[in-house]
């Protein structure tokens, strides 16, 4: 779906963004999600997260489109992190998600968010970029991520070394 499309749901506008009336808390969220959401004192949706959060934590895919700044990578790490949660993943079981982003800008951006959601969970993340110390990152990598933030070029570059 494209939120931006006619005919989309409204949205109310409250504080600066465009948010909808329905609370993260009503989404079935692990109480250690919600920590980290009200830590960064999110307690209202945007639309696309409104829309799209239901369904990724149901386990279908979602293919949605919607504006910059309106919320995209939270809507899609969060349900990520609530299912690696509720595996009860650890470190020696491996990665559980690979989130391969176009550009350097984007990984740091979704890595950001990632990490301040996964700040209760005790999942790890990591971030593997072009620019960055490779040793570093490897090392990083052996020692268990949940989730591994890359940009192509530098995911295949540890793969194949």
């Amino acid at each position: 779906f494209d939120v931006d499309a006619p005919g989309a749901e409204d949205a109310a506008v409250k504080g600066k963004g465009v948010l909808t009336s329905r609370r993260f808390d009503e989404v079935g969220l692990s109480e250690k999600s919600l920590l980290a959401l009200r830590d960064l004192k999110f307690e209202f949706m945007t639309e696309v997260q409104a829309r799209v959060v239901p369904h990724a934590m149901a386990g279908r895919d979602v293919l949605a489109a919607a504006r910059t700044g309106s919320g995209k990578t939270l809507a899609f790490v969060l349900p990520v992190l609530e299912l690696i949660s509720a595996s009860h993943w650890k470190s020696r079981n491996g990665t559980a998600a690979v989130i391969i982003s176009p550009t350097r800008e984007l990984a740091l951006q979704i890595h950001g968010v990632t990490r301040d959601l996964c700040k209760y969970h005790g999942i790890t993340s990591g971030l593997l970029i072009g620019g960055a110390n490779r040793r570093m990152e490897a090392e990083k990598l052996a020692k268990g991520c949940a989730v591994v933030i890359a940009t192509p070029g530098r995911l295949l570059d540890h793969l194949q070394n």
